[in-house]
């Protein structure tokens, strides 16, 4: 009975309550004059979209906002001069908050357009400006990146492509896209080696597979196997030599060279197990302070060489930096001081990231320089 009683005096309240006036009806308001023109806002893109290298274009959101003092009559959205988007049905007559998603915007320079317009005719646009871009932004210290993307021999930090010998190729690598070198027709990649001008410190960096040549069929592979250097125009040697010295199909040495004018120092990794047919990371650093060279396969130190100067390190007579091959078995040799050697051969694989720094890497810096 309680309950009962609860409940009809809720109903008498809101019948006789209504009745009597104690909730007043709804009446209109006069708004007022519609004295301001609408405000509008664009929140996104503020200033130019910076995406991967690896990518020509990318789906943007472009996000903005109006408002006006008595109510929106209609929101229009053009890029660079053609027509998006036309709004005239808002939830809040007086505020807009509207995104736009546009799919695959190339790389490029574009005008981002918001004109608002009210119920009274007044009108107002803002214009933002912006640049899709996918340059590279270089990492620290680092002078050359050629990381084979989009089937080019490109220096992504000069922007030179290559010099080709032969005819090299493009296969998927270790990242994206990778050159494929073959020993058959000779191939190799040229580039200017200006960059290593007042260098001191240095580290070379790049992915390889090679593959196992074993054309005279005696077990070994084939040759002294260039795969990057900077040759010195006037020496047999150049000023750097990285390069796989015979082996067999278990696996192989890895050498490096340096020259600093009249001083040479050697850099060996004996018996690299599974060298052939499968992707690793190398990287060569050189610390001119403490004179120390050290060599690095997919981030494991394996070889530590103090040099055999004791004065000032500086490259001379530099040429080109070649990949691919030796020095001297480039057409023509990039040297005056020989000619292709018998013993001498071509990479025969796949090569990917080849990067060029004017520092010598950490330990850290190599082992992110893996794991990317």
């Amino acid at each position: 009975m309680k309950k009962l009683y609860i409940y009809f005096t809720l109903v008498a309240f809101t019948m006789f309550g209504c009745k009597d006036g104690y909730i007043d009806d709804i009446s209109s308001v006069d708004p007022g004059a519609d004295e301001s023109n609408p405000a509008v806002a664009i929140t996104f893109p503020t200033g130019n979209i910076t995406i991967p290298f690896t990518q020509s274009e990318t789906d943007v959101e472009f996000k903005f906002n109006v408002s006006d003092d008595i109510e929106v009559g209609s929101i229009e959205l053009s890029l660079n001069g053609t027509q998006l988007e036309s709004y005239s049905d808002f939830k809040d007559y007086r505020k807009a908050n509207l995104t736009y998603m546009y799919e695959a915007l190339p790389v490029g320079d574009y005008s981002l357009v918001v004109t608002a317009t009210d119920l009274s005719g007044k009108e107002t646009s803002k214009t933002v400006n912006f640049e899709v871009t996918n340059e590279y932004v270089a990492q620290a210290g680092e002078i050359f990146y050629m990381p084979f993307e989009g089937m080019e021999n490109r220096d992504l930090i000069s922007e030179n492509l290559a010099t080709t010998g032969g005819d090299p190729g493009f296969v998927e690598g270790a990242s994206g896209d990778a050159s494929s070198l073959d020993v058959a027709d000779k191939s190799y990649l040229l580039f200017p080696g200006d960059l290593f001008a007042d260098v001191t410190s240095f580290s070379v960096s790049f992915w390889m597979k090679p593959e196992f040549v074993d054309e005279d069929d005696n077990g070994s592979h084939d040759g002294a196997v260039g795969i990057f250097g900077l040759s010195n125009t006037e020496k047999f040697w150049g000023n750097i030599d990285i390069f796989i010295d015979g082996g067999n199909s278990e696996g192989a040495t890895v050498k490096s060279h340096i020259t600093n004018d009249d001083s040479e120092t050697w850099i060996t990794m004996g018996n690299i197990a599974d060298l052939f047919g499968n992707w690793s990371h190398h990287v060569l650093t050189y610390d001119n302070e403490t004179r120390e060279f050290k060599y690095y396969i997919n981030s494991e130190l394996i070889n530590t060489t103090t040099a055999s100067w004791t004065d000032e390190f500086a490259f001379t007579s530099s040429g080109s930096m070649v990949f691919g091959t030796l020095q001297f078995m480039t057409d023509p040799s990039l040297t005056s001081a020989t000619t292709a050697q018998d013993w001498g051969s071509y990479f025969n694989g796949e090569m990917d990231e080849v990067r060029i720094f004017n520092k010598s890497l950490t330990t850290g810096e190599v082992e992110t320089l893996y794991g990317e």
